[in-house]
């Protein structure tokens, strides 16, 4: 910038600009795949837009499904009355997990890969494609099922007093031991597939957001073009994109570390929760145990009694002296 001219904080603004259409054209399908979508009927902004659609409509059965869930708590879970799970001859095949949100989750995906692909391609491809979104799908499914139809209402219909009653019993041990060895089986797994999930919205979403509308908003204040009332407004509207990229870079790393206390925690707490359900309810561990155990650790420190400390000197002196 030449001496004694103002700053043309303007033309700055062109690189975020740049930025973000270079990052868009990465992602935008290749004139064959337009041609074949137009060709077939079917524009690839509509299917776009339908994807954009199944999306919200994922979102909405998310909340929607706790709601349904709590409601037929105790009624049915996977399209099984309790009496028919209380069968000891029952048959897996019958057992049909209701996921809403898994069901959403695949139409959206399912749309928006049709619509970048088109048809023709879609239909060549339709076995990978279609396979691998299902069996995504069954992995969000299982986490799904796993709170919305088994934790929530048996914990409604039994409370948290089996969790670690005061008195073990036959039957809170055995569902305390089956929880816990479930959740591991279960979390150990799904929330993989969440942490992939998240880390992909972050890293094509979050991100660019971060960047293209943080970088924008420091350039704005940083050549002062905030204090008129359109820099204001844009300043404004830039903080709030970078916020909402900021909210996704949140939430990614909340599932990360959740993800890693699940791979290399969740097994040691559930085997010392497994092993103090089995004490308790063998009688070892009771509140009787327990505070004479702590009764003993507080005398640990302190110091020998006289008449113990001189017997144990003379025997030292004996042996060394």
């Amino acid at each position: 910038v030449p001496e004694g001219s103002a700053p043309r904080w303007q033309s700055l603004l062109a690189v975020p600009l740049w930025a973000g259409l270079i990052g868009c054209a990465l992602f935008l399908p290749s004139p064959e795949m337009v041609e074949a979508a137009v060709s077939a009927g079917s524009s690839s902004f509509g299917g776009i837009f339908d994807g954009a659609s199944g999306a919200f409509e994922g979102a909405g059965v998310l909340l929607a499904s706790g709601e349904k869930a709590a409601a037929a708590a105790g009624q049915s879970t996977g399209g099984l009355t309790l009496q028919q799970l209380a069968n000891k001859n029952l048959d897996p095949s019958l057992f049909v997990p209701v996921c809403q949100f898994s069901d959403g989750f695949y139409r959206t995906a399912k749309n928006f890969v049709f619509a970048l692909a088109g048809p023709e391609t879609y239909q060549e491809y339709a076995p990978l494609i279609a396979g691998s979104l299902l069996r995504v799908r069954l992995e969000f499914c299982v986490l799904e099922s796993f709170v919305y139809e088994s934790i929530v209402p048996f914990i409604k219909a039994r409370g948290l007093s089996w969790v670690f009653p005061l008195k073990e019993t036959l039957e809170t041990f055995v569902a305390g031991v089956v929880f816990a060895v479930a959740s591991n089986l279960v979390l150990i797994g799904s929330t993989k597939i969440v942490t992939i999930a998240v880390s992909y919205v972050d890293f094509f979403i979050g991100l660019p957001l971060r960047f293209v509308f943080g970088f924008t908003e420091d350039r704005l204040r940083q050549f002062g073009a905030d204090k008129n009332p359109v820099g204001g407004t844009l300043a404004l509207t830039m903080k709030a994109g970078k916020f909402v990229g900021q909210i996704s870079g949140t939430v990614r790393s909340f599932i990360e570390t959740a993800d890693v206390f699940v791979g290399r925690y969740l097994l040691l707490t559930t085997v010392g929760y497994v092993i103090l359900k089995f004490l308790k309810f063998k009688g070892v561990l009771t509140l009787e145990t327990v505070a004479a155990f702590l009764a003993n650790l507080t005398h640990v420190f302190d110091a020998p009694a006289a008449d113990v400390a001189a017997p144990a000197a003379a025997v030292v002196a004996q042996l060394f002296l």
